[in-house]
């Protein structure tokens, strides 16, 4: 299960981080597979940025934030790093941050990692990733632990009204720990420019996350043809009359590169 690490933090762990986190990041950009190179243009549109305070991993739809600590004590080797950072660039693709406001931000946490989670752990499923598969079975996942009665593949949204009612009947009791625990990370409010509303700021999370699918897809198309599940996505996400979050599960099941040399 991934803890919340601990302990003090020296320049040689923040430095490690940021190469290691920087490379990977780099490798899935550069990927011969389109669909993890698609994840991969994403990522570097995302300024990475050092924050112990948020334990773990973290992003607000305009960056995403590390502790060094987490990366010292979790993420040993590149190989990794690249199902984590699928982790975080899949809650921006999703636009979780945009989706939040009014919601608990434990139960909405907890729901993001739900409808994810499914999709990060099939991408490491299979072939030689099989030992990487295991090392990631301490993920909340629907179907296990505490969510065994969750069936697998709803909307953030979904899990979020099934989890609200747990909370509320009390046959599900949740604190502030749980998340930490077995998640990657956590989803961050989307950022308010001076005078702007959350309701524009939610907006604009939502112009931005679409903006940079498009470019992922645009950098990813200029070294070849899309994979179709990639080309359907970007059209459902741009054009949302069909269910691009199905569309987006298909395909990056086989984002996160199966040989664990890269």
């Amino acid at each position: 299960m991934l803890m919340k690490a601990s302990g003090p933090v020296t320049d040689e762990d923040r430095a490690r981080a940021r190469a290691m986190l920087k490379r990977a990041r780099f490798r899935m950009a550069t990927a011969l597979d389109l669909r993890t190179a698609f994840f991969g243009a994403m990522l570097l549109s995302l300024p990475m940025e050092e924050d112990e305070s948020v334990g773990t991993m973290a992003t607000d739809g305009t960056r995403i934030l590390y502790a060094p600590s987490f990366v010292r004590d979790v993420v040993p080797d590149e190989s990794r790093a690249s199902p984590i950072l699928l982790h975080e660039v899949l809650h921006v693709a999703h636009n979780h941050m945009g989706r939040m406001r009014g919601k608990d931000p434990l139960l909405w946490n907890l729901s993001c990692d739900l409808s994810i989670n499914g999709t990060v752990m099939e991408a490491c499923r299979y072939g030689s990733f099989t030992p990487l598969w295991q090392w990631l079975q301490g993920m909340l996942l629907p179907g296990e632990g505490p969510f065994r009665d969750l069936p697998p593949g709803l909307s953030a949204e979904a899990y979020y009204r099934l989890l609200e009612q747990k909370a509320k009947d009390g046959s599900m009791v949740l604190h502030s720990g749980d998340q930490a625990g077995a998640s990657y990370g956590k989803v961050m409010p989307a950022p308010a420019k001076p005078g702007e509303s959350p309701a524009e700021a939610d907006l604009a999370a939502e112009e931005a996350a679409r903006g940079r699918v498009a470019a992922a897809a645009a950098s990813a198309s200029r070294r070849g043809t899309l994979p179709a599940g990639i080309a359907r996505f970007v059209h459902g996400r741009l054009e949302p009359k069909c269910d691009w979050r199905r569309i987006l599960a298909e395909f990056a099941q086989a984002a996160v590169p199966h040989d664990l040399a890269w």
